[in-house]
């Protein structure tokens, strides 16, 4: 079976839908606006815009929705791509047209701007060593090991953050 990838760059044109499956697994569905260059009759440049609605599934459905936002320059890289045609019920019976993308990729274009890329880490684990062994546990809200007191660390304690520590 051959694969199709496509790479479409464009604006958001509304914040996304998004929803969970029957089967509990989230989706986001938005609308590209990807402006393609022609010259005219004149020499002229105009520009045709081709929408895309774009889905994704996942974690990507969930970093989509909470990243980003209406008119954001976006980079999509699709694997799937569906074209749906139907005709239109009032008047005039014209014939329309929607190319659905499945993203594996969603980032913000950083041709015309900048951006700050943020990444969420999990809450690191507090290592603390005393005499009678390691514990670990994860750091909680609130916790700040740079003034736990020794009761709270327990006498002789050596407490560590760690991003890498593993609980035990």
């Amino acid at each position: 079976m051959d694969s199709i990838n496509i790479t479409v760059t464009g604006r958001r044109g509304a914040d996304p839908r998004q929803g969970t499956t029957k089967a509990g697994k989230p989706w986001a569905s938005f609308r590209v606006a990807a402006d393609d260059p022609m010259r005219n009759g004149n020499g002229d440049r105009e520009y045709d815009t081709r929408w895309y609605q774009v889905w994704c599934h996942g974690p990507l459905a969930e970093h989509v929705a909470e990243s980003l936002v209406k008119g954001d320059r976006v980079t999509v890289r699709a694997d799937d791509v569906n074209c749906r045609t139907w005709t239109e019920d009032a008047p005039g019976h014209r014939a329309r047209g929607q190319v659905e993308l499945k993203a594996y990729d969603v980032s913000l274009s950083l041709r015309f701007a900048s951006g700050v890329a943020v990444r969420r880490h999990q809450r690191p684990y507090i290592r603390i060593e005393t005499r009678g062994g390691v514990a670990a546990r994860k750091l909680q809200r609130g916790d700040d090991p740079l003034r736990m007191t020794r009761t709270d660390r327990g006498e002789g304690a050596h407490v560590q953050v760690a991003r890498a520590c593993r609980p035990f």
